[in-house]
């Protein structure tokens, strides 16, 4: 805000598109090419519509490639990083085991 610069935080799952004054010019890894378009084969995407692809940008030597964020991390020799989401189950102190299964397999499925 302080530079007038927008600022893009989309939430997990949500697609954010950036519009710019000039068009941005990137080269496609080969592999996160085979992949999206093995994706796609088995259920293609409408044609009037644009394709969706998941990549990471990275810059190096003045190019900008699209690339798998695996691929990505290897190449700049970050380790491999993995979140686990956990969500608390308050069950009464009086459950009997199928009870308390049955309660959370509930909650699984929701």
């Amino acid at each position: 805000m302080e530079l007038g610069i927008d600022c893009f935080m989309p939430a997990n799952g949500e697609t954010a598109v950036i519009k710019t004054a000039l068009p941005v010019h990137a080269v496609i890894d080969q592999g996160l090419l085979m992949k999206c378009k093995q994706k796609y084969e088995m259920n293609p995407p409408d044609p009037k519509r644009p394709c969706l692809v998941h990549g990471v940008l990275v810059v190096k030597d003045d190019v900008l490639t699209l690339m798998d964020s695996q691929k990505a991390a290897d190449e700049l020799g970050l380790p491999k990083q993995e979140l686990i989401l956990s969500c608390p189950v308050p069950l009464p102190d009086d459950s009997q085991p199928a009870t308390a299964l049955a309660k959370i397999s509930n909650k699984v499925q929701k």
